[in-house]
């Protein structure tokens, strides 16, 4: 099982949702506000945030209360693109 991060962490406001595809958070915001957000999804839900210490947005793919997924990448749209590629866009 993997290890989750968003527990020592604020839950935000949602960063993007596959319902509607757009971003309601930007890059910089994310990065400012040290806390979790969410990536609604159908078939998974995704938490994103910054992480100083590696320089990159990460994304925890979780699927029935679980971490399966752990994404990074120093772009938050290349980010949201990867897991929307791998895990589906409904």
């Amino acid at each position: 099982m993997m290890k989750s991060e968003i527990s020592n962490m604020e839950e935000g406001d949602r960063v993007y949702s596959n319902l509607d595809h757009e971003y309601e958070l930007t890059s910089d915001e994310v990065k400012e506000s040290k806390q979790y957000h969410n990536h609604s999804a159908w078939d998974f839900c995704g938490y994103v945030y910054y992480d100083d210490k590696l320089s990159t947005f990460v994304e925890e793919v979780w699927v029935y209360k679980e971490v399966v997924d752990i994404h990074y990448n120093k772009e938050l749209d290349s980010l949201i693109d990867g897991v929307i590629s791998e895990y589906g866009s409904r």
